[in-house]
């Protein structure tokens, strides 16, 4: 009696010359990637920190972090960090509101439309923005003026607002996160299914119920992870800031921008040192959008 032995079939062997060809025809389609990361991500942080290292008299050591320390910069880190943090946060909150009416309010037959709307503005900033808030609530903005003329209130002096301020930067850098936040939430909200919604109410689950045990935990990774870009995207901004404020609000990318465009505080290696700063700060933005984002996807799956 014979045992009848399993044929193990092997996998088909591509000729040597075809798995070159693959391997070539991958790192084709890598090699743009990686080029692009390496002249505009990681070379530019490594000469940043070279530069940081590098003292004025040529030698190498850690003094320009030491002046990086000085109370007027962290400061300016401090008035970067929470003037990221609140509009961040009205941009979650805001943005979070305009999602939900998109994909399953009464808005959700022209979401097409807003979706495009809010790629438009999300990307309107800088210089143009900044003229369009001083046209519109500056001094002499024709909304400042409107008011005045209906309600006998000026808005800079009877109520002490300035769109020139933090709080007038607050205002004008919502503008931008608010869209930017309508696109990281609309695939969030299409991972609310209707079916979870149905089955909460057959149980008996009242609204405030079914978002506080269902649709908030589903949509806390995805909105920390769009808070967390929403930081980054704020701390960042260099522009707008300029453009608003000439300077005045103690912010590190003005103070940046002042010690390597200035005659007289001319200052490079301090410079590069506030700058490594900053993208410690925006690195660890990343981290937390990555971590949110690993396990949103781990709920919408």
């Amino acid at each position: 009696m014979s045992l009848a032995v399993p044929r193990v079939h092997h996998p088909p062997s591509f000729p040597l010359h075809l798995r070159l060809a693959r391997a070539a025809a991958t790192l084709a389609g890598v090699l743009p990637f990686g080029l692009f990361v390496g002249l505009f991500l990681l070379l530019p942080v490594a000469k940043m920190v070279a530069g940081a290292l590098t003292l004025a008299h040529g030698g190498v050591g850690l003094d320009n972090f030491r002046r990086a320390l000085a109370p007027q910069y962290l400061s300016a880190f401090r008035t970067s960090i929470l003037l990221s943090l609140e509009t961040a946060l009205l941009g979650v909150l805001l943005g979070t509101a305009v999602a939900y009416a998109v994909v399953h309010g009464a808005v959700r037959r022209h979401q097409g439309l807003v979706v495009t709307f809010c790629t438009v503005t999300s990307n309107f900033a800088g210089v143009p923005l900044a003229f369009a808030f001083i046209t519109t609530l500056g001094a002499v903005g024709w909304v400042t003026v409107l008011v005045q003329r209906l309600f006998h209130v000026n808005l800079y002096t009877d109520l002490g607002f300035a769109i020139y301020s933090y709080y007038g930067l607050v205002l004008v850098y919502a503008y931008f996160q608010l869209p930017l936040m309508v696109l990281l939430a609309v695939p969030a909200m299409h991972g609310l299914r209707s079916e979870w919604r149905e089955a909460a109410r057959i149980l008996g689950a009242s609204p405030w119920q079914y978002w506080r045990d269902v649709g908030l935990p589903v949509l806390a990774p995805s909105l920390a992870g769009a808070a967390a870009l929403l930081f980054a995207n704020a701390f960042g901004a260099y522009a707008t800031a300029y453009s608003l404020s000439s300077g005045a609000i103690n912010l590190i990318t003005l103070r940046i921008g002042t010690l390597i465009n200035g005659d007289v505080t001319f200052d490079a290696g301090l410079a590069n040192a506030l700058g490594v700063g900053m993208t410690a700060v925006v690195g660890a933005a990343i981290l937390v959008y990555q971590a949110a984002n690993r396990t949103a996807r781990r709920w919408m799956r």
